[in-house]
């Protein structure tokens, strides 16, 4: 163990989910949390700030009510990224090159704090620099259009992944051999709109094989 690592002594009146982020944040020297989300539809500007409102309310609201420290909840950031130039009906393949020549530079320029971290462990596997969320216009419609009285009826979004052997496009060729799913194996997934909150960025931040216990091949919904 570094000797750098500071290790933080659980408070028992301190929800579980809030003491793992803070402790990730910490361990990484970072000062925000939160997923990048990709507006790929351009049909109705009002429908993405609607869009924006619900994720920011919900996860906001719940962070409130489970009595989240203001340590944790402050530094909550979902980056809503918005360019009708370059990502109206964007492919994914298109959204990871984007995304990750954003993450390879992203960490020192918004993360000052980890530029001398001394872990042996790196903020870009945080699963802020890992994953995105890809938002089209099936994923915006199934949001704003959702019954907010229905907890069934939420919409969803999609949740990509970005390492190396997804940008590696001979290696997902050659995987499209052995498996049926357009997107060339386990890429991305479905997730009900609520889960891009702090309970499934905890857990998705616990170690990269967490994907497979979550993975369902679309169009399946993935609920947690």
């Amino acid at each position: 163990m570094s000797s750098s690592t500071i290790l933080l002594e659980p408070e028992s009146n301190i929800n579980e989910v809030a003491q793992n982020i803070r402790a990730n944040l910490h361990h990484f020297k970072h000062d925000k949390w939160g997923w990048v989300l990709y507006r790929c539809s351009y049909n109705d500007d009002e429908d993405w700030t609607r869009f924006q409102q619900i994720i920011n309310e919900r996860s906001r609201k719940e962070m409130a009510e489970r009595g989240f420290p203001p340590e944790v909840a402050n530094s909550l950031e979902w980056t809503f990224v918005s360019d009708r130039t370059s990502f109206n009906g964007a492919s994914r393949d298109q959204l990871r090159q984007h995304f990750h020549a954003w993450a390879a530079v992203a960490e020192k320029n918004e993360q000052p704090r980890a530029v001398d971290n001394e872990t042996n462990r790196t903020g870009t596997e945080s699963q802020r620099y890992i994953y995105f969320i890809q938002v089209d216009e099936e994923a915006l419609r199934s949001v704003v259009d959702a019954d907010p009285s229905d907890i069934l009826d939420e919409g969803w979004v999609n949740l990509v992944r970005c390492c190396d052997e997804d940008l590696d496009l001979d290696r997902r060729e050659r995987d499209r051999e052995h498996v049926d799913e357009a997107d060339g194996g386990e890429g991305w997934m479905m997730i009900a709109a609520h889960m891009v909150g702090p309970d499934f960025y905890d857990v998705m931040g616990q170690a990269p094989e967490t994907w497979y216990a979550f993975y369902s091949p679309p169009p399946g919904l993935v609920v947690y």
